[in-house]
């Protein structure tokens, strides 16, 4: 199976009501304009549906797939940024390094 994809956008969330969204898509490839559209909620996957909230950023692929024997079915997929968590031990560790170098640079202890 060979896939070929054509567009991509990134879209942000506008606003939500009566199973669909509107967002704004603007092309990643080229220097197009964005444009609006409304979207199904059922084009979300499950997994996603709990970061669509209005100012989320998503990505949508657009293409083809060819298959065995010729047939050409044309596919897109949506899909939600997802940001990494901080941890604790992380945000302590990186909040120890900061008052260090405060420090060497001669600055005072935050107060807060």
């Amino acid at each position: 199976m060979k896939i070929s994809v054509s567009n991509r956008w990134e879209g942000s969330v506008l606003s939500i009501s009566d199973g669909f969204f509107e967002a704004k898509l603007t092309p990643m490839a080229e220097h197009g304009p964005a444009v609006f559209a409304e979207l199904s909620i059922e084009d979300v996957s499950e997994d996603d549906r709990a970061l669509l909230i209005p100012g989320a950023i998503f990505y949508i692929a657009a293409g083809h797939l060819q298959q065995p024997g010729g047939r050409i079915m044309r596919t897109s997929v949506l899909r939600f940024r997802r940001l990494g968590r901080w941890r604790e031990d992380e945000i302590a560790l990186l909040r120890e390094r900061a008052r260090k170098r405060r420090a060497a640079l001669g600055f005072e202890d935050d107060p807060g």
